[in-house]
């Protein structure tokens, strides 16, 4: 049984790695293509994207702090962080958004508004695959209000 509990733990760690080696190379192929196509476009261009890209990444890091930290194993828990980190990602960003056109000069505000749509849903789409692949695992039938005990789940469900 050890042996068995020792190459699941393995296997789970190197689909781990792999996932997180698929999603860098994705993210780092994304900015990596936006730089070369701003740079084509100017130097405002290329300032736009750049402060963009570090608007856009501190608002995923905030905004997947609640899911990385939140109990996996439970719907409700899992949901809650979901939607509490969605929230903390909007308003970094729409305050980031306001702070810096407010800033920045009149040349870089389109390339800047236009590079954090595209970075903001790049994000989103990573955050929102891994919640998937999450909310995928769960069992439902176990979290329904579960800290009732004399809860029966078995006259909820339908006929």
């Amino acid at each position: 049984m050890g042996n068995y509990t020792n190459w699941y733990q393995a296997r789970t760690l190197k689909g781990l790695l792999i996932k997180i080696l698929v999603l860098l190379l994705v993210v780092v192929t994304v900015i990596a293509s936006s730089l070369r196509f701003s740079e084509q476009h100017g130097i405002m261009a290329t300032k736009g994207c750049v402060i963009a890209i570090f608007l856009s990444f501190i608002a995923a890091i905030l905004g997947l702090f609640p899911f990385l930290m939140s109990r996996k194993k439970k719907a409700s828990k899992l949901f809650l962080s979901l939607i509490v980190g969605a929230g903390i990602r909007i308003t970094v960003v729409a305050l980031g958004v306001v702070v810096i056109t407010v800033i920045v000069a009149k040349e870089q505000r389109f390339w800047f508004l236009a590079w954090t749509a595209v970075f903001y849903l790049l994000f989103m789409g990573i955050e929102t695959t891994e919640a998937v692949c999450c909310i995928k695992k769960l069992e439902f039938e176990n979290d329904i209000d579960s800290d009732n005990d004399g809860h029966d789940a078995c006259k909820y469900e339908s006929s």
